[in-house]
């Protein structure tokens, strides 16, 4: 494949999964992103455009989002489809060593890798992760067939949830500001439906403290943490004292909120990438 400076689209299909995603660049590191709840590959067209010489990006939409598809309805994604699918999209791009970037729910995604590819990994960046380790809401209402069963009977039958919500937040049981983006991101069925098969397929995507904690043991990969003081959505976690030593990540808090940690991660200077790729 012809590498380009300008977003160019493509589609990969592994078995009954279809990946939609951008490259952008033409340099010799070669990074893999994956965005966040709500978002699309396009969340990333800076970050290639500004380093078009530095690397090849390939940008993925998540499955439900953009248009990328997952046609196996509501079952999960399980960890081992997700790294054979990405084994096989590696081998078709003649790619050798990457590294990744993740924000949010798109995170998952990436975690789940490390362990497989940590030899041919360069960096991974990690902005206000969602799945490390797992949130308390997203297991209770995925882990058991009725509690999904209702959580669709919300996505269909919402007054419930919203009166929940505007119960929470007159009470000062959850912060406005995350109520509100709860709101903004369930505001159509369409919306809430999207967060129902996100949060049912994606729920076996992620890795424990303790589990990632013994990965960084193990395997030299560099893996730089970013989170912004002002974010509600995602509240982060710290390593446990003990297992500080030179293989921790890095740990960088940023001025921002949630949505807009992207750009405050783009313009932060924290990106890097090895001399030799």
């Amino acid at each position: 494949m012809e590498k380009r400076n300008y977003p160019e689209e493509f589609g990969f299909r592994f078995k009954n999964a279809r990946l939609h995603y951008s490259v952008t660049g033409r340099g010799n590191h070669t990074v893999l992103a994956f965005h966040g709840f709500g978002q699309n590959h396009k969340v990333f067209d800076e970050l290639g455009l500004i380093n078009t010489d530095a690397i090849t990006l390939y940008s993925f939409d998540l499955f439900f989002h953009g248009q990328s598809v997952w046609e196996y309805e509501d079952q999960p994604i399980e960890k081992q489809f997700w790294i054979d699918c990405i084994e096989s999209f590696i081998t078709e791009n003649n790619i050798n060593r990457f590294s990744m970037i993740g924000f949010s729910i798109g995170c998952r995604f990436v975690v789940t890798l490390i362990e497989k590819f940590n030899s041919r990994i360069n960096r991974v960046y990690l902005l206000a992760p969602d799945g490390i380790p797992g949130n308390f809401w997203y297991s209770m209402a995925t882990s058991t067939v009725l509690m999904r069963w209702v959580f669709k009977s919300l996505v269909r039958y919402p007054k419930p949830l919203f009166l929940a919500m505007q119960i929470s937040e007159s009470l000062r049981l959850v912060n406005s500001r995350l109520i509100r983006f709860a709101k903004s991101q369930m505001d159509t069925e369409d919306k809430r439906y999207r967060v129902f098969n996100s949060w049912v397929t994606f729920r076996k995507l992620s890795v424990s403290k303790k589990d990632l904690e013994e990965i960084l043991q193990q395997h030299p990969i560099k893996i730089i943490f970013i989170v912004g003081d002002q974010d509600q959505v995602i509240q982060f976690f710290t390593f446990s004292k003990s297992k500080q030593n030179q293989k921790n990540p890095e740990i960088h808090t940023l001025r921002s909120g949630h949505s807009q940690l992207i750009k405050a991660f783009l313009k932060s200077g924290l990106l890097q990438f090895p001399q030799n790729p």
